[in-house]
């Protein structure tokens, strides 16, 4: 019997033929009510819904999107209303508005009573002309010509205002034109998903923001901020919620790959000149609204809504989850509507299945009448205004002027004039003497597919002082340029193959080699154990304690690494320190050696003055990767080295101080990101695990985790008796009793080190 109690449909058209018992999710915050209020047969599969100036709502019911053989529902989407006809609080009345449209994603509707609808290939405006609840006046407003049929990831997200403004997916990165009532369009194709505005009579088409997944959810806050939903970041989690601001570029393009890990794509304004997100969200999050001071975010995948508390970081916004409401593998949330009492309906496809399965569920959700009443939060002093129609936040300078020419060049058709002054722009963006502006060109270059700058984006390699994300982007442009295309996942084997083969190019600088052999991986095929074996024979040492520290990794499950660090321990050339890095593949510290007495887990400020200072970081890298001590490489990768279990901590050097790894080492729970999140499993016969939830879509019939020991289990739903977010990290407590003083100070001194 699962914790959740359960409910039976009560209302009188509601109830369906058989009696049927529903899971209540669980309000994870006690002031929450929720109770169902419609469900199959009346409703199945819904996805939009709005609330119409008379206080009815409107609920999208889709049978499109992925019918199964032999279906036996409609052959089109449908528009339902339902009201209360006689004044107590319950829908007891349905009727259908509207039907005959295909892949329908997103419902606005207007105070004279128009409907917006969002489809795959259309943006349409409904009216009921003559008063009688059944829609007669279709208009398309935007129409979008491609090849691709995928039903969600063309358009989507809906938000109607005084002009429309509505989300484009991905579209597989297939060319397409998308073209208003005016004839005025937009092309494109590779760049990732979209954000377009309109007049509402369909004219004036343009663009207002690039580099998505797919904006599903849009909504406007009181301070007036665009927001908007991410929804699928593949294999770079999380999904997003993000301020969308005028001629922004969010970082994704599916040209490099669907999965977002190559080095040209970012995802939270790793790249100069792209922006990063409010904050990361759950699993498949749909729909977003700005309610009672708070964001409030439908997670499908994680079976959750979720809230976000906005705080503000400089010229832009933050914001802090917690979580609202809970609910079981067949809790699947989709759009919600806020009535005119103050309480949310919420759509629930029921489901994991991605085909119409004739199920579905609306909710209302309330705050009890002893809960407090917030305002919207506007972290503003001023008056609310679009912020999007205001000039993208960015430092003026050549940056930001190559950002922009980038921009006109996406939003407008290029012509032959157009070409040139891009290949001018470009070609001075990479002669820069600032880094981040000659990556920035870098990006530009390959993304153009144009052959003619592939020399200068080579020539990049004759600088000896590139950092090794510039290494990185530059031979991936380069892999792009000669190709056309990437494999998935991050660096492609093309672009692995030109790093090596830079790593071991006598001629080019020793930082440069250094960079490019962190960037491949020991395990990756392209390393040839002969190849990291001369390198680590190299004159110059830095470069050579690279290709041991590779080697040493490596032969922790390599017999044939395990041989050549045998022969190189043996070698009369190898320095000291390059030899206790080759030891460490067998080396098992005892931290009893450390003082008898330590600071109480809670005294961060006693800790600091124990290791908060000094440490060896040779002697911290080798913690790092030691199977006796703390054992950091077995979740943790740094520098191209480690596993994949928890976050690369690379990125940490110059952007996190010492006492807060250390407070990271002493409470790994205190602060966990949205992609680590630990899920609590209990199963039908009895089974608790607890892992991260694997980045695996919606699709199928089981859930993958992760689980502490780098293991993986497949779980099928049909055992899933409870599923739910834990507030405790999949890191283990005490890990600094693992390790001695001297092995903790000397690790947050590597981690710390640039």
């Amino acid at each position: 019997m699962s914790r959740f109690a359960f409910v039976y449909a009560s209302f009188a058209w509601f109830v369906p033929s058989y009696a049927f018992a529903v899971e209540v999710p669980k309000c994870v915050d006690p002031s929450l009510l929720i109770e169902l209020v419609a469900s199959e047969p009346e409703i199945v599969t819904p996805v939009s819904c709005r609330f119409d100036a008379r206080g009815r709502l409107f609920v999208v019911e889709s049978h499109t999107h992925f019918p199964p053989e032999n279906y036996d529902g409609p052959k089109t989407d449908r528009v339902k209303i339902f009201d209360d006809t006689d004044g107590n609080g319950t829908l007891d009345r349905m009727r259908i508005f509207h039907e005959g449209t295909v892949k329908t994603m997103g419902m606005e509707i207007t105070d004279d009573g128009a409907v917006f609808l969002s489809t795959r290939f259309k943006l349409l405006r409904i009216r009921d002309t003559d008063g009688d609840d059944i829609a007669d006046e279709t208009t398309t407003l935007v129409s979008l010509d491609t090849k691709a049929d995928y039903p969600h990831n063309g358009l989507s997200g809906l938000l109607v205002e005084d002009t429309i403004t509505f989300g484009m997916g991905e579209n597989f990165g297939e060319p397409y034109t998308l073209r208003g009532s005016d004839a005025s369009e937009q092309v494109g194709g590779g760049e990732g998903g979209n954000i377009f505005r309109c007049d509402l009579d369909g004219a004036n088409l343009r663009r207002i923001a690039t580099g998505f997944w797919n904006p599903f959810g849009l909504c406007r806050d009181k301070a007036g901020r665009l927001l908007m939903v991410d929804n699928d970041a593949d294999a770079m989690p999380p999904c997003r919620i993000v301020n969308v601001q005028k001629q922004g570029d969010y970082g994704f393009q599916f040209r490099f790959g669907r999965a977002g890990t190559h080095p040209l794509q970012a995802w939270d304004g790793e790249l100069p000149g792209t922006l990063g997100m409010v904050a990361g969200t759950g699993e498949a999050p749909c729909a977003i609204t700005s309610y009672r001071g708070q964001y409030w975010v439908t997670s499908w995948g994680d079976n959750r809504i979720e809230r976000y508390t906005p705080v503000h970081k400089g010229d832009s916004i933050q914001a802090t989850r917690d979580v609202a409401v809970l609910g079981d593998a067949m809790f699947r949330p989709v759009d919600m509507a806020v009535a005119t009492d103050g309480s949310m309906y919420v759509t629930d496809w029921v489901d994991r299945s991605y085909n119409v399965h004739r199920k579905g569920r609306i909710w209302r959700v309330q705050f009890s009448a002893e809960a407090a009443v917030f305002e919207d939060l506007a972290l503003s002093a001023q008056e609310p205004k679009k912020r999007d129609e205001a000039e993208p936040i960015v430092s003026p300078g050549p940056l930001s002027s190559l950002m922009l020419a980038r921009w006109n060049t996406i939003a407008a058709s290029l012509d032959d004039s157009a070409k040139q002054t891009r290949q001018t722009t470009i070609l001075d963006g990479l002669g820069s003497d600032d880094e981040d502006v000659r990556l920035a060109a870098v990006r530009w270059a390959a993304e153009t597919g144009d052959k003619r700058f592939l020399t200068p984006v080579q020539s990049q390699f004759d600088r000896e002082s590139l950092s090794p994300r510039m290494v990185g982007a530059v031979a991936a442009a380069i892999s792009y340029l000669e190709t056309g295309k990437v494999e998935k996942g991050g660096f492609d084997a093309l672009t692995r193959q030109s790093l090596v083969n830079l790593a071991s190019d006598k001629s080019k600088g020793s930082k440069l080699r250094q960079s490019a052999l962190r960037l491949v991986p020991p395990d990756s095929p392209q390393w040839s154990l002969d190849a990291l074996e001369a390198i680590a024979k190299d004159n110059d040492p830095e470069l050579s304690r690279e290709a041991v520290r590779h080697l040493a990794v490596a032969a922790s499950s390599n017999k044939d690494a395990a041989f050549v660090v045998a022969k190189l321990l043996k070698w009369s050339g190898l320095s000291s320190s390059a030899k206790a890095d080759l030891k460490i593949a067998s080396t098992k510290t005892d931290p009893t050696s450390s003082p008898a007495i330590r600071p109480a887990k809670d005294d961060l400020d006693a800790w600091m003055k124990l290791v908060g200072d000094g440490g060896d970081a040779e002697k911290g890298w080798q913690v790092f990767f030691d199977a006796g001590a703390g054992k950091c490489s077995s979740c943790h990768a740094r520098d191209g080295r480690g596993a994949g279990v928890g976050p690369d901590l690379t990125s940490l050097a110059g952007n996190v101080d010492r006492k807060r790894l250390l407070d990271s080492i002493l409470h790994p729970s205190r602060e966990i990101g949205p992609m680590y999140t630990t899920w609590k499993v209990l199963t039908t016969d009895g089974r608790v695990i607890a892992g991260l939830k694997l980045n695996g879509g919606g699709v199928g019939q089981s859930a993958l985790y992760l689980l502490a020991d780098s293991t993986t289990v497949d779980v099928p739903l049909e055992e899933i008796e409870t599923q739910e977010s834990s507030e405790l990290s999949i890191m283990p407590d005490g890990l600094e009793q693992s390790m001695s003083i001297d092995q903790l100070r000397d690790l947050l001194a590597y981690l710390s080190e640039q």
